[in-house]
């Protein structure tokens, strides 16, 4: 069966310009919505501030950064004792503190990857942070010896203390 179309119908004309028109302006409408839904990266800036996370209303890790000279340092306050279950849940933190310095922190991907260096025994450790939210984070353990790490802590910010 052959249809054929009225002469005045615009599919006739080869070259309407609705239908090239349409076209584009399907084609920009897709690629500007893939390019408002995508996210700047992250700046050092958007890592600093104090982050605090708890365990049953106790507050077992404070990570203090700010930035200097366009680096991320700081110091990662965190009770020694952390025990967790075989699914990474954190199931039980001591009252006991240390304190480690950040070395190094690099910004690769979204991600904050941070070095620390214990004040006590000296031995390095390795975290990635993860924004979540304008005031939240996961800071996730970062295993050197090839062991199960607890699962990702989850981190809140402080609200930000007005300078005098």
């Amino acid at each position: 069966m052959n249809l054929k179309l009225p002469a005045s119908s615009p599919r006739s004309n080869p070259q309407c310009p609705r239908v090239g028109h349409f076209a584009f302006a399907a084609l920009f409408c897709v690629l500007a919505a893939g390019a408002f839904g995508q996210t700047a990266a992250p700046k050092p800036s958007d890592f600093t501030g104090t982050w605090k996370a708890e365990f049953k209303k106790q507050v077992w890790l404070v990570l203090n950064l700010h930035e200097d000279k366009g680096s991320v340092v700081g110091i990662l306050t965190h009770s020694i004792y952390l025990s967790s279950d075989n699914e990474g849940d954190i199931t039980s933190v001591g009252d006991e503190m240390s304190n480690a310095k950040v070395e190094k922190a690099t910004i690769e991907g979204g991600v904050l990857h941070i070095v620390t260096k214990d004040d006590d025994e000296g031995g390095e450790d390795r975290y990635d942070l993860t924004l979540t939210g304008p005031d939240s984070a996961e800071l996730k353990p970062v295993s050197s010896d090839g062991s199960s790490p607890p699962k990702a802590f989850k981190l809140k910010r402080a609200p930000a203390t007005p300078q005098k």
